[in-house]
């Protein structure tokens, strides 16, 4: 019995004395990483050991809510060729060889990562059914200043001076902006005033038939267009205004517009007593005719015109 119980207490020591070295020839890495510009903690921050090509990774871990991080090494002899690698979304990356040290603080540097520069392109042309869908990007250059300029690039389409359109050589029948008639025969005026960083799109309306309860029941040959606006709003107009130095001799030519999906605000004052004749632009074109609530005055030669979407 006491052989055997000496036998049994040799066995524990060669144990506890196993356990002993083999702690001993533990190595355990600890540390904290940090950002440099503010000395914050940095959590989940990538923590790992790799081999001396570094492209093995023999160890990892990540960062707590502290930024503390802690990686047995094992023995030590083993480890005097391993790599530190920190690393952390928005942060530069460290490599360091392993030091073993008390608890170490690792600075790591912001960075500003650069994304890729994306362009976005839109079609330049869009077919559905009888309508044809322009970009108006697509269609301008540098040098258009009006929608009259835009127009003119699209196949198909003719502008004389005074602003009347053809298509195919036969006029349109309609000039809408953002779906509404405004200006009835007279658009020559928003064709040669309204900016063309103003519009989005370019409709060409196809065999366009403008009386609903005619339409597929009387064949149109006539084409329609229709200005889509980039921000649902704008403004266009001119002002000219001429006298003699006695001022006996006046000329005002004024013409502020308004254009919204909703409502619509085009007003022209023209008043001449030097002889000077009507704006072309200003005059009813090849199509045309004013509606009821299109007011002129004989005696200025004045348009107000105010349209509303019905409700």
């Amino acid at each position: 019995m006491r052989i055997l119980n000496l036998s049994f207490f040799r066995i524990l020591l060669v144990v506890f004395c196993f356990c002993l070295f083999d702690s001993f020839g533990q190595q355990v890495l600890v540390g904290k990483v940090l950002d440099a510009s503010n000395k914050q903690v940095i959590s989940n921050a990538s923590v790992s050991l790799m081999d001396s090509t570094k492209t093995k990774i023999r160890k990892f871990s990540l960062t707590d809510e502290k930024g503390n991080f802690s990686l047995n090494l094992g023995n030590r002899a083993a480890t005097d060729s391993l790599i530190l690698k920190i690393s952390c979304l928005n942060f530069e990356t460290i490599l360091l060889k392993t030091t073993l040290q008390a608890e170490h603080s690792y600075f790591l540097n912001p960075k500003t990562t650069e994304l890729e520069q994306i362009i976005v392109k839109t079609k330049p042309l869009e077919r559905l059914s009888d309508t044809l869908i322009y970009s108006a990007d697509g269609l301008k250059s540098r040098s258009d200043e009006y929608v009259v300029d835009i127009l003119k690039k699209i196949p198909g389409v003719s502008i004389n001076e005074s602003g009347a359109i053809k298509y195919n050589g036969v006029p349109i029948n309609k000039f809408y902006v953002e779906g509404l008639d405004l200006m009835g025969g007279r658009y020559g005026q928003i064709v040669n005033q309204l900016g063309v960083e103003s519009v989005s799109k370019v409709k060409v309306y196809e065999n366009h038939q403008p009386i609903k309860n005619l339409n597929g029941v009387e064949y149109s040959e006539s084409a329609a267009v229709d200005i889509q606006l980039k921000k649902g709003t704008a403004l266009a107009g001119s002002l000219k205004v001429g006298f003699s130095p006695n001022l006996n001799h006046k000329n005002l030519d004024v013409s502020p517009m308004l254009f919204k999906k909703n409502i619509q605000f085009f007003n022209r004052l023209f008043f001449d007593n030097i002889g000077e004749i009507m704006p072309r632009d200003f005059k009813e074109v090849d199509y045309g005719y004013l509606s009821e609530n299109s007011l002129i005055d004989p005696f200025t030669n004045s348009l107000l015109h105010i349209g509303r979407v019905p409700s």
